[in-house]
């Protein structure tokens, strides 16, 4: 750090390091990006953490779920929503390649649009 910024520890203290865990989807891949789903019957929308750089596709697929635009497909199934040519969507396949219980999707049809 002090080769970026020179006065770095001048700032700053170190105090420690603190662990956590994060919820990684079940895939037989190294999958880390996050995805965006809504439960039908109850309109909750989960957002399963990924790498970083995908809070804002995360933030955009949100808008669509709730209807506030982004112009995007919705697809149903499974009592489940995601949007279309989303995160899930994208990489639906790569998720389903071990059985990660009621969150695996099986089909790609019934698009509302």
């Amino acid at each position: 750090m002090r080769r970026f910024w020179p006065s770095f520890n001048d700032s700053f203290k170190y105090t420690g390091w603190t662990g956590t865990v994060l919820a990684k989807i079940n895939s037989e891949t190294a999958f880390r990006s996050a995805i965006t789903f809504q439960e039908i019957t109850s309109g909750m929308i989960y957002i399963f953490p990924g790498k970083i750089n995908n809070v804002f596709e995360s933030a955009r697929e949100a808008i669509s779920l709730i209807g506030l635009g982004g112009g995007r497909g919705v697809i149903e199934q499974n009592g489940f929503a995601y949007v279309e040519g989303g995160i899930l969507h994208s990489c639906i396949d790569e998720i389903g390649t071990r059985d990660a219980g009621e969150f695996v999707f099986q089909e790609r049809d019934n698009v509302n649009g």
